[in-house]
């Protein structure tokens, strides 16, 4: 089997990396301290397995539709508005998926033509940079300040003609800055200025 060049061209995954070499050192027995891909130190919650085991005992297991079932988006909404005072949000604007990173790979290969760039805030996810090649486009880093804030001035200064979107997470992976509410509310009306994502 021959993979395409953009398969080949994908790196390996560096958390995935990380927590092999972690792993190798340990059961060398090297003091280790951990840094890579966490998982759940809890057990699921009892209540998650009644729920789905009553589910599956109605054995009407289905395909269900591409964005969700409308059950679970209105449980999405209400939680939103329960937790975080989010009040106006439609079914229509919520979809569901198997994590965060697959909507952003959804979105980028619905809105990236080849030779797209991407402004990605340094320190980054190391996915994204990935994800941005996968779908043919560049990504473009902009250094954070010393306390990885980003700065909306370097974001403009790195937008070309060839901008198409830039990708802010906060809470920050890897550094847990959450970025404010007034920061939030310039880079959306700067991308809106700028008929950017």
């Amino acid at each position: 089997m021959s993979l395409s060049q953009v398969g080949l061209d994908i790196k390996e995954s560096v958390t995935l990396y990380l927590n092999a070499k972690a792993k190798q050192l340990k059961d060398a027995g090297e003091p280790v301290i951990h840094l890579g891909g966490g998982e759940p130190k809890t057990l699921v919650p009892e209540s998650a397995i009644s729920a789905c085991e009553n589910y599956l005992l109605k054995r009407e297991v289905r395909y269900s539709p591409a964005g969700g079932i409308p059950e679970l988006k209105d449980e999405i909404i209400r939680y939103t508005e329960h937790f975080y005072g989010q009040t106006g949000i439609e079914r229509q604007n919520v979809i569901v998926s198997g994590g965060a990173k697959q909507s952003i790979m959804v979105a980028l290969k619905a809105l990236l033509d080849p030779g797209d760039e991407v402004i990605i805030p340094v320190p980054y996810w190391v996915s994204y940079p990935e994800m941005v090649r996968i779908c043919k486009g560049v990504p473009v880093f902009v250094e954070c300040d010393e306390k990885f804030y980003p700065i909306l001035e370097k974001i403009a200064a790195a937008v070309t003609p060839r901008t198409k979107a830039i990708i802010i997470n906060s809470p920050n992976n890897p550094t847990g800055v959450m970025y404010g509410d007034e920061f939030i509310k310039n880079i959306v009306e700067f991308c809106e200025d700028k008929k950017l994502i």
